[in-house]
């Protein structure tokens, strides 16, 4: 068990120390079991859906709508400035994750502090 400065030695007596070796052992033996049909693990199945990427007019929108300059921007958002430059001009396409950032802060721009 880890302590800092903030712990107490009153709760060192309350902490429970994990058992990771346990806790491996009964995971591999639910995907044993699973695999022998003995029990049914929890499945999901997510459908992955492309996006349209942000346009250059998009981004340039969203710039002006932060009232940010290029080099700013780029920063903020964690990019290179001629990244941010080749979007705009549409000489490149941002990739999903970029364009969900980008499409995040169009519609809540009080986010961008988060970032900065």
């Amino acid at each position: 068990m880890l302590l800092n400065s903030r712990t107490s030695p009153a709760n060192v007596a309350t902490m429970t120390k994990r058992d990771i070796f346990s806790e491996l052992i009964e995971g591999f033996d639910d995907l044993a079991a699973a695999r022998e049909g003995k029990r049914t693990l929890r499945t999901h199945k997510v459908e992955y859906t492309p996006i349209e990427p942000a346009t250059g007019a998009e981004i340039v929108a969203l710039r002006e709508k932060l009232q940010m300059s290029q080099g700013v921007f780029a920063q903020t958002i964690h990019a290179k400035p001629a990244t941010l430059k080749n979007w705009e001009q549409n000489r490149s396409k941002p990739n999903d994750q970029a364009t969900v950032l980008i499409r995040i802060l169009s519609k809540h721009p009080e986010l961008i502090r988060e970032l900065a």
